[in-house]
């Protein structure tokens, strides 16, 4: 860049452009998921959280994502191809506070050593599919009271404990 107020300028536009991929006259259709990575719509999986729809699918292309979520909707993320790594900071959980949530073709693991569960189911449903989880001597999940969880070809390498649920949370395994 010739001098700072181009560099500065560049780097605006390039702050921009994802929210203006969503909104406005690049408004996506409401049924199109949202891809998350390089060459994707957003880069981050809380941006791609907050944008969606209540039912929404967003698609996660290969890449590590270390970003500790909270999910207070109905909605799906699902790894593209190999490669999805959802790598969650030490005590960071990734937290289900509402709706139907769907995690699936996902490489979930801690980094770092904590005692905080990989995921913190507090209300609705969490479906676990096709998942690997490298776990620790956290649990994979801690299901609150009410709660629904349902686990499909979930694999589990070193985890010490994976479920622990709260009187009256069921699970489907």
């Amino acid at each position: 860049f010739p001098d700072a107020e181009t560099l500065a300028a560049a780097i605006r536009e390039a702050l921009e452009a994802p929210a203006q991929t969503l909104s406005g006259a690049h408004r996506l259709p409401a049924d199109a998921p949202i891809v998350v990575g390089k060459g994707g719509h957003v880069l981050s999986l809380r941006v791609a959280l907050r944008q969606a729809p209540p039912g929404g699918t967003i698609r996660v292309l290969p890449g590590c994502y270390r970003e500790a979520l909270s999910v207070g909707k109905d909605v799906t993320l699902e790894g593209e191809g190999e490669g999805v790594i959802l790598a969650l900071p030490e005590d960071a959980s990734l937290v289900v506070h509402a709706g139907r949530v769907t995690l699936r073709k996902v490489l979930l693991r801690r980094e770092g050593a904590s005692e905080a569960p990989l995921l913190q189911l507090r209300a609705g449903r969490l479906l676990l599919e096709d998942l690997q989880v490298e776990g620790g001597a956290a649990p994979l999940v801690r299901a609150e009271a009410g709660t629904a969880l349902e686990l499909r070809k979930v694999h589990l390498r070193g985890a010490s404990a994976a479920l622990h649920l709260k009187p009256g949370a069921r699970a489907e395994l």
